[in-house]
């Protein structure tokens, strides 16, 4: 009598098998999607730090006067309820206000404004592939400022939020 493997103890192999090769397929997909969020994550600190940087630079400048600095307030404006980051939600209908680079480069623009005279003040907005939000808030003698890109305009507020702080450099008597 030849001792062999049954139908069963073949079917049962193959399908360990098929299995375990279906498993390996679903990682490829996974692998892609985590390359393509890392992709875009370093695309977004590139944008961030070009960005945040001219308007350090901007800020900075010892030609910034007090009544400019103190002028900037809470970028973008739109009321108590509607300023910095809340300015780029529609409350209404739950989602994300269209084209926020645009408010973020307006943003960028009213800084820039300020400045007149500032070593900076050739700077421009940059958004690259992303969509880009920029929030700039001014308290006494400190400018806090934040920025988010994401693919999609309506992701921007899960996406990581990339800060940087100012402080007034000029002459506090102008």
């Amino acid at each position: 009598m030849r001792r062999a493997f049954t139908l069963i103890e073949v079917n049962l192999a193959i399908m360990v098998m098929a299995m375990g090769v279906l498993g390996l397929i679903s990682l490829y997909s996974l692998g892609y999607r985590e390359s393509q969020q890392s992709n875009e994550d370093v695309e977004a600190s590139a944008l961030a730090e070009r960005n945040m940087n001219a308007l350090v630079t901007m800020l900075s400048d010892t030609n910034m006067t007090w009544t400019a600095w103190n002028s900037i307030g809470t970028l973008p404006s739109g009321g108590r309820d509607n300023s910095g980051w809340a300015s780029y939600f529609d409350f209404d209908n739950g989602k994300v206000r269209s084209n926020p680079s645009a408010r973020a480069a307006t943003v960028f623009d009213t800084v820039k404004g300020k400045c007149a005279g500032c070593d900076g003040a050739n700077a421009s907005f940059y958004t690259g592939n992303l969509e880009c939000g920029l929030v700039v808030r001014q308290e006494r003698g400190r400018c806090a400022i934040s920025f988010r890109a994401a693919r999609r305009a309506g992701s921007i507020v899960f996406q990581p939020l990339y800060f940087t702080e100012v402080y007034f450099q000029g002459d506090p008597t102008k």
